[in-house]
């Protein structure tokens, strides 16, 4: 089996929670990403919902959080709401940053927006306007242009399309990379100081569910990895729609 030089980080997965970790390393750091598909090939690309935060003048991550456990009927983690919440508005600036459009508001249209011209809805369990889109109902898309665009600016991150992650290599307990196979079926195997799990797919672990793109780049393999190199395991939950 053919042995790549080391990573500093292997990050496995091409979505938004891969392409914003990768963007967020010190580009000191040689990092190597890998998709099974190409790049852009993910559930974050079909995602049509907006992002829900606090930015209007009379919100609050405070209630964005109330409005979130209320509408979760009691199966939220409250801790992990919190931080959600509090964390939104410098993490949206931080994809406005990257290159993100997201939808402004008309001049001389009767429409809630921040003081900045971001236009803003209001769905489901939210008692305030609080929801950003992007080209409607391309949001998913939208925030993926931007940061494989940024990404491929990055000459510290090398991707890996097309490549399938066999296993992670665990030596005493440690992850220290991983062993995968190339577009053409040739194994190789990837050291890695330290190694993000950044794939999803909980979606397919259900019969009906919309979470999986319809070329079944979202799936249980990624899983199966993860306990397979001794992950340790916590509960999987949907996301309350509120």
């Amino acid at each position: 089996m053919a042995s790549n030089q080391p990573f500093d980080v292997v990050i496995i997965g091409g979505g938004i929670a891969g392409l914003s970790t990768a963007l967020r390393l010190p580009e000191y750091m040689r990092v190597a990403l890998f998709t099974k598909g190409q790049l852009g090939e993910s559930n974050t690309r079909y995602a049509q919902g907006g992002l829900t935060v606090a930015l209007g003048a009379d919100d609050s991550s405070e209630l964005h959080a109330q409005d979130t456990v209320a509408a979760g009927a009691g199966l939220c983690d409250e801790n992990a709401v919190g931080i959600l919440t509090e964390e939104a508005p410098e993490a949206v600036r931080w994809l406005i940053a990257r290159g993100v459009q997201f939808d402004r508001a008309q001049p001389g249209r009767d429409e809630h927006a921040t003081s900045d011209g971001l236009l803003l809805g209001r769905e489901a369990a939210h008692s305030r306007w609080r929801v950003l889109h992007a080209g409607g109902d391309a949001t998913g898309a939208e925030i993926e242009r931007a940061l494989m665009m940024a990404l491929r600016q990055r000459a510290s991150i090398a991707v890996f399309e097309e490549t399938y992650v066999q296993r992670l290599r665990v030596e005493d307990g440690v992850c220290v990379g991983l062993e995968a196979s190339n577009r053409d079926g040739q194994p190789f195997s990837i050291e890695a100081k330290a190694t993000i799990l950044a794939n999803g797919g909980a979606g397919g672990l259900w019969l009906h569910t919309y979470a999986v793109s319809p070329d079944g780049a979202g799936c249980r393999r990624g899983i199966a990895s993860h306990f397979g190199g001794g992950a340790r395991r916590r509960r999987v939950s949907a996301q309350p729609r509120g």
